[in-house]
C-alpha cells in the first residue's frame, strides 16, 4: 500500500496543529475535506491516526506519531528531489524560500523579490518576515532556501554559509512630545527608563548594555537574546505602537524619514556607535543555490550598493 505525499501533509500538519481547522487553513483546503483525508487513510491503514478528545482536541495515536517521525524525512526528501530537478531546470521555473529579518526586508529584500519576480515572473516564491533566530532556524531545517537576517549567531554555526550583506547605522525613536526628549545628556540608562518596542536582539549586544535593564526588556535564559518589553516583527507595527505610547524603538534612519517629517516620530538625541544594524545572506554550507536564490543574492546586492551610495539606509 501506498501512501501519498499530500496523506502524510495532512497528517503532519494535524498532528502539529492539533485542530482540524488550523491545519486545513495552513493547507489552503476545506475542513471537511481534510476530515475526508484523514479517515479514508485510516480506512486504508485499518488504524486509528489521531484520537478525537472532544470538540476541538486531537491528539496523535503510537501509529499516527510512528507516520509522523517517518514522514517528516520522507517529505524532506522529496522537496530535496523537486530542488534538484529545479536547479537543473534554472531560473523559469521552480520555487524559491526566503526567510527575513524585519529590518532587511524594509531596506531591500523584498524590493529584491518584486524586481526578481518581474524578470522571472513564473518563478513561485515564498517570503516570510521573521525575527533573525527564526530566519537561521528556517534555513536549517530546510524550510528556507536562503534568509537574510544578522548573522552574528549563524557564524557560529558550522553547517551554515554567512556572506555580510549590509551594515546600517541605526537610532532610536519615540513618539512627538515624549518626555525623554526634554532630558539633556541622555545615556543608556535615561532610554531603559521606557519599554522598548522592536525586534529581539543578539547575544551581542549586551556587552554594551548595563547589568540592569530596567523597563527595556530582559535576557531570554536559554539563548542570551535581550528581549525588548513590546517583541514585534514588522516596522509598522513597531512604528504605530510608538506614536502611542512611552515606548522607545529602534531602526536605520532612512525607514523613519517619512514619519519624523510629518511630526509623528521624532529621533531621540542618542548616538551610540555601536547601534548598528548588520545583517547578511545565510544558507546551508553544504547545500547548492539554486539559481533563483543566487538572482534573489544579487538583486539584495544591487539594492544595498543602491542605499549605500544615496545614504538611504544611512543618517
Amino acid at each position: 500500500m501506498d501512501i501519498s505525499l499530500r496523506s502524510l501533509r495532512h497528517v503532519l500538519m494535524l498532528a502539529r496543529t492539533r485542530h482540524f481547522g488550523r491545519a486545513a487553513e495552513e493547507l489552503g483546503i476545506s475542513q471537511p475535506a481534510l476530515t475526508r483525508s484523514i479517515q479514508s487513510l485510516e480506512s486504508e491503514l485499518g488504524v486509528v491516526l489521531f484520537d478525537r478528545q472532544g470538540r476541538d482536541g486531537i491528539e496523535p495515536t503510537a501509529f499516527g506519531k510512528m507516520i509522523c517521525e517517518k514522514g517528516q524525512g520522507i517529505l524532506l526528501d522529496s522537496e530535496e528531489l523537486w530542488r534538484e530537478i529545479e536547479l537543473v531546470q534554472g531560473l523559469e521555473t521552480g520555487e524559491l524560500s526566503i526567510s527575513c529579518g524585519l529590518y532587511p526586508a524594509e531596506l531591500s529584500a523584498a524590493s529584491a523579490i518584486g524586481r526578481l519576480m518581474a524578470k522571472h515572473s513564473k518563478l513561485r516564491c515564498r517570503f516570510r518576515i521573521t525575527d533573525w533566530r527564526q530566519a537561521t532556524t528556517d534555513v536549517l531545517s530546510r524550510h528556507a532556501d536562503v534568509a537574510v537576517a544578522e548573522i552574528s549567531e549563524a557564524e557560529k554555526i558550522a553547517e551554515l554559509q554567512v556572506e555580510l550583506a549590509a551594515t546600517h547605522p541605526m537610532v532610536y525613536f519615540c513618539r512627538h512630545g515624549h518626555p525623554i526628549l526634554k532630558k539633556k545628556g541622555l545615556t543608556l540608562v535615561d532610554l531603559m527608563e521606557y519599554p522598548w518596542i522592536a525586534t529581539r536582539a543578539p547575544h551581542r549586544i549586551l556587552s554594551v548594555f548595563p547589568k540592569f535593564l530596567n523597563r527595556s526588556g530582559g535576557v531570554d535564559p536559554d539563548n542570551g537574546d535581550f528581549v525588548p518589553a513590546v517583541v514585534v516583527d514588522d516596522l509598522t507595527s513597531a512604528k504605530k505602537a510608538v506614536s502611542m505610547c512611552d515606548g522607545i524603538g529602534a531602526a536605520p534612519i532612512g525607514l523613519l524619514r517619512a514619519d519624523i517629517d510629518r511630526g509623528e516620530l521624532c529621533q531621540v538625541p542618542f548616538d551610540p556607535p555601536w547601534l548598528k544594524l548588520r545583517y547578511g545572506f545565510i544558507y546551508l554550507r553544504n547545500r547548492s543555490l539554486s539559481p533563483s536564490a543566487k538572482a534573489f543574492i544579487d538583486e539584495v546586492r544591487s539594492l544595498e550598493e543602491k542605499l549605500n551610495s544615496e545614504g538611504s539606509g544611512h543618517r
